[in-house]
């Protein structure tokens, strides 16, 4: 009888890469901005949330804060170009205060990346809320002021 085959050495587990500080509120922040979209049902509002999105996308992809400069110019040039309400000024207005942080953060020299890094992430949930806020208003409006509908739930209760 043949002895038996050595046992391999145990193989070591590949290490975890590290994931950046606030990595799961951002995951969270594009689900949360994906169940908004149903309430972008006019042209200003999907204005808005398309300029929210997709500069919180590219600045996801584009590693360098002077990009965030541009990028923050952009979406607040296009939310406050012809803004529709006080939703829409005040989610321009903080495009705005991010790009004083952004100015701030590269051209102040800032020796403390997280901060700016949560300042951003926070300024991006903020600006998301008022979005929601501002959809789910109208929503609740469109849907009061339609008779058909409200004579439909009271006549189930």
């Amino acid at each position: 009888m043949p002895p038996a085959a050595p046992k391999p050495y145990p193989r070591p587990k590949p290490k975890p890469r590290p994931r950046p500080k606030g990595c799961h509120m951002v995951f969270a922040w594009f689900l949360f901005m994906a169940a908004v979209a149903p309430f972008m049902t006019e042209a200003r509002k999907l204005r808005t949330w398309l300029a929210l999105f997709t500069s919180a996308l590219a600045a996801n992809l584009l590693p360098y804060p002077e990009a965030y400069l541009l990028l923050d110019f952009a979406a607040a040039w296009v939310v406050l170009i012809h803004p529709a309400g006080a939703g829409q000024k005040a989610i321009g207005w903080l495009f705005v205060g991010m790009l004083l942080f952004d100015c701030g953060f590269i051209f102040g020299g800032s020796e403390n990346p997280a901060l700016y890094s949560k300042a951003m992430i926070g300024l991006g949930w903020v600006q998301s809320l008022i979005l929601f806020a501002w959809g789910a208003h109208d929503a609740y409006r469109r849907w009061a002021g339609d008779s058909r509908s409200l004579r439909d739930v009271r006549s189930h209760y």
